[in-house]
């Protein structure tokens, strides 16, 4: 799991059987019968360790894409003191690395109402998959990105999350923003 993490060599692609269920994974059937590489070949133990713990939940996504990245994981983002709907990251510094990874486990987190990203050094490179990232959570009700730089791939998915009449957003906050006017009217006409 820790591989790249350690300098070692990164594993091949896996994914997870369609067909497969769960059968590998009860009763000591072994975890072979749900986890495939792209290659064809039979995965080893390591890379399919990788496959589980990155299926397994979105702190384990989060800490992969971590490692993926080699940074060190943010213990607010992994750590949590009681269980709440408000996922509050205002003044963390995240920057665009830690953004992108955080992103990755973000639409995996059940029932966010409101996700507060003021002030974290945001451009584009992460604000682009954390917006994608948040469309695909039906609950979200507020978003704020706040004091972050909004340029055309976010301005963009923004546009294109808030045209979607599905969009839950009740309340979206910019204040602050570095937003162009040409980025601004794409979303404000929504």
């Amino acid at each position: 799991l820790f591989r790249s993490y350690l300098g070692l060599p990164a594993l091949s692609p896996l994914k997870l059987k369609e067909d497969a269920g769960l059968g590998g994974l009860e009763g000591g059937g072994g975890i072979t019968s749900v986890v495939t590489r792209d290659d064809g070949d039979e995965p080893n133990e390591e890379e399919k360790l990788r496959l589980l713990a990155r299926a397994a939940s979105p702190r384990s996504i989060y800490l992969q894409a971590c490692i993926d990245r080699e940074l060190p994981p943010m213990p607010a983002l992994v750590m949590r003191q009681k269980m709440t709907t408000v996922i509050d990251l205002k003044h963390f510094g995240l920057g665009d690395a830690m953004g992108c990874a955080f992103a990755e486990a973000l639409e995996h987190l059940p029932l966010v109402e409101s996700v507060n990203l003021c002030d974290n050094s945001l451009t584009d490179t992460a604000l682009y998959p954390l917006i994608k990232a948040l469309s695909k959570i039906p609950s979200l009700r507020e978003l704020d990105l706040s004091r972050n730089k909004i340029d055309e791939k976010a301005s963009d998915a923004l546009s294109e999350y808030l045209k979607d009449p599905s969009c839950p957003l009740v309340k979206i906050v910019l204040d602050c923003s570095d937003v162009d006017d040409g980025e601004c009217d794409n979303f404000v006409s929504c």
